[in-house]
Parts: C-alpha cells; structure tokens; sequence
C-alpha cells in the first residue's frame, strides 16, 4: 500500500496492524533514515539489541536472496517480534524483498531503507501492491513548500 504524504504523520505514530514489511524510499536519505527509526522504535526500544533486531544491507543481500526472509523467521530471544533492518539500493534489494514478501511473517517486522530508487522502481510497486507491506515516499522539500512553511509561521 503507498502511504500518501498527507497520512505519514499519522501512519507512523501508528501504522496498521496488517502490515508486516515497511519500505522508506526517495531522493531524501536523511528523511528515509529518521521516518524508518522513527517506525522501528514503535516495535523495539533498543534497536541495539542483537537478540532480537537483524540489520542487513544491501551487499549482504547480493550473495543471500532469502536472507530477509531468514531473518524474519528466526525467533527473536527477547521481546514478541524479531525486527529486521535493511538498508540498501533497490536493485540489490528487489529478489530478496519479492522473496521475503512471499513468505509467510508472523513474528517479525520488516524495514527497508532503500536509496536510488523513484517512484517507477520494481520495489516500489512490490511494497505498495501487497497487502502486508506499506511503501513510503520520502522527498526533499521543494521551494513552494519551503515558501509554505515559511508563509504559515
């Protein structure tokens, strides 16, 4: 499913239970990385936690195709859910997310940050047509917004 801009705020403080994998994607990486630490810390507290949080990136997936999917069926030894992090492009990311997205999550959380995409990316569409997943855009600010803000103050 895409999250709409206008929904985000609201989506992150509480998303849908129904949705078990989360992408950030954009031109923006420093709002991709805070809207994605924003959602993981509503799962786990301490994202530190080796026994229940899997970070991944994108070079580990190159070589690994289930490895999300691995990942996200492990049993977390703290906590209810396992929450995996993933960072990386979207080409290097596309085989393992289709994969993992076709299995079955129960106990995990899925959260993908992936950089160098648009809108037309192949990873984008298999976020936003599932039923479990939830695709957020994250953009840089263009100047009618800036002036918006600014004219709101």
């Amino acid at each position: 499913m895409k999250i709409a801009p206008r929904q985000i705020k609201t989506f992150l403080a509480k998303p849908s239970p129904n949705f078990v994998a989360f992408l950030f994607h954009g031109n923006d990486s420093g709002l991709i990385s805070e809207r994605a630490k924003q959602l993981a810390h509503l799962f786990n507290h301490n994202l530190d936690d080796v026994f229940s949080v899997t970070r991944l990136t994108g070079e580990m997936l190159s070589g690994e195709v289930g490895l999300i999917a691995d990942s996200a069926a492990a049993i977390p030894a703290l906590g209810d859910r396992r929450l995996v992090l993933i960072k990386g492009r979207g080409n290097e990311l596309l085989a393992a997310c289709k994969l993992a997205l076709s299995a079955r999550i129960e106990d995990a959380i899925i959260i993908v940050e992936a950089h160098e995409t648009t809108t037309k990316h192949a990873l984008i569409k298999l976020f936003e047509s599932s039923k479990t997943a939830a695709s957020v855009g994250c953009y840089a600010d263009t100047m009618n917004d800036i002036r918006t803000l600014a004219t709101n103050i």
